[in-house]
Order: structure tokens, then sequence, then C-alpha cells
């Protein structure tokens, strides 16, 4: 009995062997996906490095000529084509949440600045010209009243021209309009003698308020004219015939890519038929298109613009 006992034993742990080794095998998890790490994306950059000039109607409440104690300050209200050096300050930002002569809030963040004369509100092209570095501000405000000073800027704008340490810099700005070449004569600031009993008083007024008859610049002012003043000369026959040195350039858009900033100029240059370039300053690349003749210029602002590039703008 014991050995048939045994015999059985082995027989059933044969068969049950057997019934595994002919189970079908289990399949194996999949593997694990890769972890997908997210590329940085492009950041185009006219709202990190400036303001984005567009169409604006002039505010109702500050282009009237006014008064700073006995000074009188004109507006330039049909100024065209504006370029000037001197010297820029920039604003505490505990001055935020004032509101400026254009009627907006102060905001430190944004890239605005104050201007004696320009129309508000207006677009300008800051170039530091101790290291270069530019930035484009929305002129909304007046000032500065130091006769030393050019234009004051907000912290963000001396911050990007790398002048917040310095507190100052030397600068040079370029008014940026839509409207192609056109000349225009700059009348300079007149001072002018406040016959009102308040002397003694530091107010602004309109100019309603106090008239002053200023004698128009005669034709041929005593005043030596910029190279920028200057119109371009029309060309001798058709457009197309023009010099390809002649008319202005556009900027479409400022990248951080320079790849993304070649292959746009090439694309675009290609679709408007014109010549193309990419301007590097500093890790910013800015793809222009032209120069464009004057004949141009307002339909191909258009068609840019149309096709997405709504901050493009001519440089002056």
């Amino acid at each position: 009995m014991p050995m048939q006992h045994n015999r059985l034993l082995t027989l059933s742990l044969t068969l049950l062997l057997a019934a595994c080794s002919s189970q079908p095998e289990q399949p194996t998890a999949p593997p694990e996906p890769p972890v997908q790490v997210e590329k940085t994306p492009v950041i185009e950059f006219p709202q990190a490095t400036g303001a984005i000039p567009r169409h604006e109607p002039l505010s109702a409440s500050g282009n009237r000529d006014y008064w700073i104690g006995k000074q009188k300050y004109q507006v330039w209200r049909d100024i065209k084509h504006y370029s000037e050096e001197g010297s820029a300050s920039w604003l505490d930002k505990g001055l935020d949440g004032n509101k400026t002569a254009n009627g907006d809030t102060m905001d430190s963040t944004l890239f605005t600045a104050a201007h004696r004369n320009l129309p508000l509100p207006s677009y300008v092209r800051v170039t530091n010209l101790d290291n270069g570095r530019e930035t484009i501000v929305r002129v909304n405000d007046r000032g500065p009243f130091t006769p030393s000073r050019l234009i004051d800027l907000s912290h963000a704008a001396a911050h990007q021209l790398g002048m917040v340490d310095h507190g100052s810099a030397r600068v040079r700005l370029d008014l940026i309009t839509d409207t192609p070449d056109q000349q225009i004569e700059m009348i300079p600031d007149i001072p002018m003698t406040d016959t009102r009993p308040n002397q003694g008083q530091a107010l602004i007024a309109p100019a309603a308020a106090a008239p002053a008859k200023v004698a128009p610049v005669p034709a041929k002012a005593a005043v030596a004219p910029t190279t920028a003043a200057v119109k371009n000369p029309p060309p001798a026959s058709k457009p197309a015939a023009a010099p390809a040195s002649s008319g202005k350039r556009m900027q479409v858009l400022a990248s951080g890519s320079k790849e993304r900033a070649e292959s746009l100029a090439a694309s675009l240059g290609t679709q408007f038929g014109v010549s193309h370039q990419v301007e590097a300053a500093g890790q910013v690349y800015r793809v222009l298109l032209g120069p464009i003749s004057s004949a141009q210029q307002t339909q191909l602002l258009q068609q840019v613009r149309s096709q997405g590039f709504e901050q493009a703008f001519f440089v002056p």
C-alpha cells in the first residue's frame, strides 16, 4: 500500500506540472511612456521690451498748450517726424496710481513716458546712447520740467534700457508714426511772461485761459534742419525704379529665437517681394522688411498687419 500511494502522489505531481506548463503566458505590462519634457515656448518680444505702437486718437484733455509758472509749453499737435538727443530719468514707482495728463493711471510696469511737447499719446523709440539698448514707450504724461532732462521714463522702460542703477542716461528719441515721410517744421519752446495776477503759482492751465499769439515760423527760418526731418525726394520715375536705399524699413516683430526670426523674415520678404533683414540686439532678434518706398508704405503696412502682425511699424 505505501508503494502504491507513492506512485499515485508522483503521478499527481506530474499531471500538475504538465497542466501548469500548458497555461498560456501572461502578457507583460507595456513599458511606461517616456516623460515628455515641455520645451520653453518662444516668446515674441514687443510686449516684453516695449509698448506696441498702434493708432490712437489724441487725448481731448492732454493736448492743450499749458503753463508751468511763468513758462508756457506748446503741444506739437501735427508733428510727423521728431528726433532729439538729451538726458532721460525715470519715475519713482511710488507714483503708481496717480493720474497722467492723458487721463491714464500711472503704472511703473508699463512702458510709458512723460514729454513736454509731444502729442498724447505718442510712441517713441528710446535708445540709450551709453550701451545701445533701446525700447519703445507710449508718451502719456507731461514733464520733465527740469530743463536739463528731455524725457521721464517708467521703471519698466528704464530697466529695459539698463539705466535704473544710474538714475539717468543720455538717450536719443525717435518718434514712431504711421504717416510716411512727411516734412514738418519744428517750433521750439518759447518762454513767455505770465501776466496773470497769481504769477507766483505753479499751475497748468489750458491755452484758452491765457491766450497768447505765437509768431509763425517764416518759410526760410534760420533753423538748421536735421537730416531726419528732411522729406525723402520723390523718385524720378516710377516708384519701382527708386533706389533700394530710399524709403523706410518696417519692423514686423522681435523674437527671442534667432531661427524663428530668420525664417519669418525670409518668408515675409518672399511673400511681399521686399528685402529683409534680422538685426540682433542682445538676446532679441528684430525682423525688418525694406527699405520700402513712400508710395508703398501705407499699403504694405496694412497688408502685414492683416497677416496678424498688428505690432508692425516703420522704423524712424
